[in-house]
């Protein structure tokens, strides 16, 4: 099975950093891709790991993240509210996952959100770590011992589970997937 391909918005943070330690860590389930910050930041240019604290990963910190949204089946973001609005269309257009861990998102923000989760699934945490748990969970079930059907239903069963948080969009799919599970066997 091809790793998850990962991007990080927001890679110098604390969090972005943690990040990138983490996607890392994860071994063949998935792979870090990308990392971007903000255009005139000091990170732009260096090593994603070296500024994670690990050893150097040859991805380089850009300012670009269009081409990280293109690339990637999932984005993960901390940056400030405006950024995250920006990168929502741009998993929209580019059918990216995108988790957002961003803080201080207003009623302004969450509505251009709601707006691009309508053509894409996107996970919004506003206590993080539900969200870093999920992808724990998700990249744990690529491991190569567990069999295809039993990663499908708890893949199936975690997205039921937090529908409320991921949107009909997600919602819908999974019903399709529960529908469509006997043909696949």
């Amino acid at each position: 099975m091809d790793p998850l391909k990962i991007g990080i918005v927001g890679a110098a943070g604390r969090m972005g950093a943690m990040l990138v330690r983490q996607v890392h860590s994860q071994g063949d389930a998935c792979q870090l891709i990308g990392a971007t910050e903000r255009a005139g930041s000091p990170a732009l240019g260096k090593d994603a790991g070296t500024l994670a604290g690990i050893e150097p990963l040859g991805i380089f910190v850009t300012d670009d993240p269009v081409v990280l949204f293109a690339q990637a089946d999932a984005v993960i973001d901390f940056t400030a509210p405006a950024a995250t609005v920006a990168h929502a269309a741009l998993a929209a257009q580019g059918k990216t996952i995108h988790v957002i861990g961003t803080t201080g998102l207003e009623a302004a923000h969450d509505a251009e959100i709601q707006k691009a989760a309508r053509h894409t699934a996107i996970v919004r945490a506003a206590n993080f770590s539900v969200g870093v748990n999920l992808l724990q969970a998700l990249t744990q079930l690529q491991e190569h011992t567990v069999a295809f059907a039993v990663k499908l239903i708890a893949v199936s069963i975690t997205l039921a589970l937090m529908a409320g948080m991921l949107g009909s969009e997600i919602v819908n799919f999974s019903l399709k997937l529960f529908n469509d599970f006997p043909r696949m066997i």
